[in-house]
């Protein structure tokens, strides 16, 4: 039977709900509005289903395979501007709506909750754009694309895209006609992106955080834990005027030399 004595143990994904024989497993949502498994223990026949299907009790050992990596920008302008990350979800998502597949993902409701939808046609695209995961790719953002490539460092966002298996290479193959992209090694790409090896450390004020979360609007929360700081402010306008002046670039490739951040 699963009983979650860690939360930090429990990745919500729901298997054990999926595989009880009984029905007797159901996602509750905690105070922080995060949802873990619940058992109905007089429904519960001790079956064990749930406990040999959890990814988290039962560690399945790495396996070494080869990858291909690269950072890539989509060519379409219209598409570059209205994603954050090099639109190379926007090209993949393409390549399946028009082999008549369907594209799931997680978008906002008005009272800001996340909820699964999915999509048919490619123009629906546009509403949940760079925020999802495929399981023949990884791709996330590269904020450090200058590392990578001069020519994609032109502050219109990139992305990295690991691919894992021969139907992630066939897929890249075929809209990569879509991008602008350079082919790097794996190794690299993810040398600097700790969130693909650990999971972030607790902020030392996420309690207070969720406590004021409950009696707190959005804008006053925003305030007080995101303040509008003269410093925030001042940076802010430098960076404006820099990119006004079209000296940005060269302002950002001075600091990286001295401080070897991106």
């Amino acid at each position: 039977m699963i009983n979650i004595t860690e939360k930090k143990k429990c990745c919500g994904c729901a298997a054990c709900v999926g595989v009880c024989p009984k029905d007797c497993i159901e996602m509750k949502e905690d105070a922080e509005g995060f949802l873990y498994p619940s058992v109905d223990r007089e429904k519960c026949i001790d079956c064990g289903a749930c406990g040999r299907v959890c990814p988290i009790l039962n560690h399945v050992a790495k396996k070494m395979y080869e990858q291909r990596g690269y950072i890539v920008q989509h060519k379409n302008p219209a598409i570059l501007r209205e994603s954050t990350s090099g639109g190379a979800f926007t090209a993949i998502a393409k390549f399946t709506l028009n082999r008549g597949g369907v594209v799931f993902g997680v978008e906002l409701t008005d009272d800001l909750i996340a909820h699964h939808v999915y999509i048919e046609t490619e123009s629906e695209l546009s509403q949940f754009r760079n925020r999802y995961r495929k399981s023949d790719f990884t791709i996330w953002d590269c904020f450090n694309v200058g590392r990578f490539s001069k020519e994609l460092d032109n502050d219109k966002g990139a992305t990295r895209v690991l691919v894992h298996t021969k139907k992630g290479e066939t897929v890249f193959s075929e809209v990569c006609t879509d991008l602008i992209y350079v082919e790097v090694d794996p190794d690299a790409i993810v040398l600097t992106a700790k969130e693909m090896q650990e999971s972030p450390k607790a902020n030392k004020r996420r309690a207070s955080f969720f406590k004021d979360a409950h009696r707190l609007d959005g804008t006053q929360l925003f305030e007080k834990y995101f303040p509008d700081t003269f410093r925030a402010k001042a940076e802010h306008a430098i960076r404006l005027t820099c990119y006004k002046l079209g000296i940005y670039n060269v302002i950002k490739m001075l600091f990286v030399r001295i401080t070897h951040k991106y």
